[in-house]
């Protein structure tokens, strides 16, 4: 899922810099839109990424931990395991 995210994202980019560059030779932008067009693309979304991401990535490995921890309290231990492991 990551990775489509992170492939998407830079596809997305490349699309948008190739369709700008030929909008732009086509009808040039104002600087006041290329200014709007690099605060949106360049600062805001990829902060909405990054939030979104965040609270994704920290409610998942809080669920991880606590079923980490919940499975070591109730794991059942072997006693005669020693930790060696001998090749066939």
């Amino acid at each position: 899922m990551v990775v489509v995210g992170v492939f998407a994202w830079s596809a997305l980019g490349f699309v948008m810099v190739v369709v700008g560059s030929i909008w732009h030779m086509a009808a040039p932008w104002p600087l006041a839109w290329w200014s709007n067009f690099w605060l949106v693309a360049g600062i805001i979304a990829p902060m909405v990424v990054v939030a979104v991401t965040g609270v994704w990535f920290t409610l998942g490995g809080v669920r991880d931990i606590r079923v980490f921890f919940q499975r070591l309290r109730t794991l059942q231990r072997d006693a005669h395991d020693d930790g060696t492991v001998e090749r066939r």
